[in-house]
C-alpha cells in the first residue's frame, strides 16, 4: 500500500508540474560540479531536474546537449583554443568562469574587444530601476501590466535613460485567433531589446494612457556593468514568449537573477508569472526603493495646475489620439509635437501625490465567505472564489479605474440544506478608457459565463451566455460612467442558441476606502429580462474587504430583490 501511495504522489506531482520538494540548484545531480550563477547566466530552468535550456539551442550554447556541466567544459575548451574571441563573444560568462577558476576579471581585460567597447560606450551605468506599466486592455499580452528595466546616469530617471525590455516578435499579418492561441501556447520568439526611455514613455503614457511606476534598485555600478556584458551575449539568444509564464516579467527576473544569484525566482513561479506579482516578489526581498511615478497625460491634466510649467495644451488639442490628424496638420508634424511633449513631461516625473501603486494593489485571487438571501429565498451561506484578477467592486488602489479582468470565478450558496451553483464565470473583460479629456470614449466588454438568470427559481438550470458589448465611457480617478449596447448568445435546450440585444448603464464611484457600482442591464430584444445591481465594498486593508451586493431581476413583472454580503480575502 505504501508503494502504491508513493507512486501516486509522484504521478500527481508530475501532472501538476510542481515539485514535491523544491530543490536548490546544487542538490540536482547535473549541477554538482558547476556554480549556481553559471546555470543562471545560461538561462536554464532550475526548478526542473531535467534543467532544460530556456533559450533555443544555437549560438548561445557551445555544447550539443546544452546542459550546465557540458557548457562549463565546452567554454573552458573554447577559451583555451581562442581566448580573445571567446572572451569578447561571452564577456559575462568569461567573468564568471574566471572568478570560479581563481582569476581576477576586469573591464580592462576586455579593452581589445572593439565591437563590444563600441556597444558599451554610450550606455549608462550609475542607476537602475524596475518599471511597472499599468494594464492596457487593448492588447491581450498587456492585460496584467508590463515590467521592464531602465538605466540612467542621473536621478530622477528622464528621457536620456535607456530601457531594457523583453518582448515577443509578432508578424504584422497575424490574425487575432492565431495571436491569442500562439501567445498562450508560447508560439512566439522573444528577444531582449534596448530603446530610449522617452520612446517607451510616449508609447505607454501617451498612446495607451498607462501610468508608469519606477522602482530604483540598490545596485552597484559594477553590477550594472556586468548586466550590460550579459546583455551583449544575450543578443545571440532566442527565447520562447508566452503570455502567462515565460513573458516579459519572467525574462526580466531571469536577467536580474543572472547577476544576483540570490534572486533565483523560478521555484516561486512554477506556472504563471504576473507582472504585478514579480514587483511584490522583489519588494518582499527588499530589492526596491520608493518609486518615482510617471503618470499618464490624463492624470497630469486632472491634478496639475498651469503653474507646473508643463504644457498640456497639445494634450487637449489632440485628445490623446496621435493617430487622429487635425485639419492642416499631417501625421509627421503631430507625432513630433507629441514626442516633444513626452520629453518635456518625463524630464520632470511626478514623485509626490496620489499615483498608481501596484504594491498597494490587492492579490489577484479571492475568497468571499458570507450570507445570501432574498424575497423568495431563505437566508443561507454564500461562498465565492475567483482565480483572478479584478472586478468593479474590488479595492481600486493599484488598478486602472473602469477596468475588469475576471478569470474562473465561482459563486455557491447553501440554503435549506442544498448546495447550489449560482454562477460560473469563465472570462469577463471590461475596458473603459481612463482619460477624461479624450474625444474617443469607446468602451467594450467580453464575457463568457454560466449563471441562473432568475435567482428566485432555484430549480432552473444554469444558462450559458457569451456576451459582447460596445459603447461609451468616461472615467476619472474618483468616478465614471459607461453606456453600452450588448449582444448575448444564450443557450437553449438541445444546444441551440438565441440572440439577445440589451442595454447596459453603469455608474461607479472610486475611493481609497470604498468602491460603489450601480448597473442596469435590460434586454431590448429577446427575453425582455432586466437586472438592477448595486454593490459596495469597504477596504479593511490591502488584502481584506467587506462586500455588499443588492440585485433585483425581472422577467416582465416586478423586480424580485436578492442580496449577498460577505468578507473578501485576496491573496497571491
Amino acid at each position: 500500500m505504501q508503494k502504491e501511495t508513493k507512486i501516486f504522489r509522484y504521478i500527481l506531482a508530475f501532472w501538476l508540474n510542481f515539485p514535491l520538494q523544491a530543490a536548490p540548484v546544487n542538490d540536482l545531480g547535473i549541477f554538482k560540479k558547476v556554480p549556481q550563477q553559471w546555470a543562471q547566466l545560461l538561462h536554464f530552468s532550475e526548478n526542473s531536474p531535467s534543467s532544460l535550456p530556456e533559450s533555443k539551442t544555437g549560438p548561445f550554447y557551445l555544447s550539443p546537449g546544452a546542459i550546465p556541466q557540458d557548457e562549463w567544459q565546452a567554454f573552458g575548451e573554447a577559451l583555451a583554443r581562442s581566448p580573445q574571441a571567446t572572451r569578447c563573444r561571452f564577456p559575462a560568462r568569461w567573468w564568471q568562469y574566471a572568478l570560479q577558476t581563481g582569476g581576477q576579471p576586469s573591464l580592462a581585460a576586455l579593452a581589445d574587444c572593439a565591437d563590444l567597447q563600441a556597444w558599451l560606450r554610450p550606455l549608462p551605468n550609475r542607476h537602475i530601476a524596475l518599471v511597472f506599466a499599468g494594464a492596457y486592455m487593448g492588447n491581450p499580452s498587456s492585460l496584467f501590466g508590463h515590467t521592464f528595466l531602465v538605466v540612467s546616469n542621473r536621478r530622477p530617471f528622464g528621457a536620456a535613460a535607456t530601457v531594457i525590455d523583453f518582448a515577443g516578435e509578432v508578424d504584422a499579418d497575424v490574425g487575432a485567433l492565431s495571436y491569442i492561441s500562439r501567445g498562450i501556447g508560447g508560439g512566439f520568439r522573444g528577444h531582449y531589446t534596448l530603446q530610449p526611455f522617452s520612446a517607451k514613455w510616449f508609447d505607454y503614457a501617451v498612446r495607451e494612457g498607462r501610468p508608469l511606476e519606477i522602482y530604483p534598485l540598490a545596485w552597484r555600478s559594477s553590477e550594472i556593468d556586468l548586466l550590460w556584458l550579459h546583455l551583449w551575449e544575450l543578443r545571440q539568444a532566442d527565447f520562447d514568449y508566452a503570455f502567462f509564464r515565460q513573458n516579459c516579467s519572467y525574462r526580466i527576473l531571469a536577467l536580474l537573477a543572472a547577476i544576483r544569484p540570490e534572486l533565483e525566482f523560478r521555484p516561486d513561479f512554477p506556472r504563471v508569472t504576473l507582472p504585478g506579482d514579480t514587483v511584490h516578489w522583489l519588494a518582499n526581498r527588499n530589492q526596491l526603493s520608493e518609486p518615482e511615478a510617471v503618470p499618464a497625460l490624463s492624470q497630469l491634466a486632472e491634478r496639475r495646475a498651469p503653474s507646473d510649467h508643463i504644457d498640456l495644451r497639445l494634450a487637449r488639442h489632440y485628445n490623446f489620439r496621435p493617430g487622429r490628424v487635425r485639419p492642416g496638420r499631417d501625421r509627421q508634424d503631430k507625432e513630433a509635437d507629441w514626442r516633444e511633449l513626452a520629453q518635456t513631461v518625463i524630464a520632470q516625473p511626478a514623485t509626490t501625490g496620489p499615483h498608481h501603486n501596484v504594491l498597494a494593489a490587492h492579490g489577484p485571487s479571492r475568497w468571499v465567505i458570507g450570507m445570501t438571501g432574498g424575497q423568495t429565498r431563505t437566508t443561507g451561506l454564500a461562498v465565492g472564489w475567483r482565480a483572478g484578477y479584478h472586478d468593479g467592486l474590488d479595492p481600486p488602489e493599484g488598478f486602472l479605474a473602469g477596468t475588469a479582468i475576471e478569470l474562473l470565478g465561482v459563486k455557491l450558496s447553501v440554503q435549506d440544506k442544498r448546495v447550489a451553483l449560482d454562477a460560473l464565470t469563465l472570462l469577463h473583460l471590461q475596458s473603459s478608457p481612463s482619460n477624461s479629456l479624450a474625444e474617443d470614449r469607446s468602451a467594450w466588454e467580453l464575457g463568457w459565463s454560466r449563471e441562473r438568470r432568475l435567482q428566485a427559481d432555484r430549480s432552473r438550470r444554469l444558462q450559458s451566455a457569451l456576451r459582447l458589448g460596445y459603447g461609451l465611457s468616461r472615467q476619472t480617478s474618483s468616478w465614471g460612467w459607461r453606456a453600452a449596447v450588448a449582444l448575448e448568445a444564450r443557450d437553449r435546450p438541445y444546444l441551440s442558441l438565441r440572440g439577445v440585444a440589451g442595454l447596459d448603464l453603469e455608474m461607479a464611484w472610486h475611493h481609497a476606502a470604498f468602491n460603489s457600482l450601480l448597473r442596469l442591464r435590460h434586454d431590448l430584444l429577446g427575453d425582455r429580462q432586466s437586472r438592477l445591481e448595486w454593490g459596495n465594498s469597504w477596504a479593511m486593508n490591502r488584502d481584506n474587504a467587506l462586500r455588499l451586493e443588492l440585485y433585483g431581476e425581472s422577467n416582465g413583472a416586478a423586480y424580485t430583490p436578492y442580496w449577498r454580503a460577505g468578507w473578501a480575502h485576496y491573496y497571491r
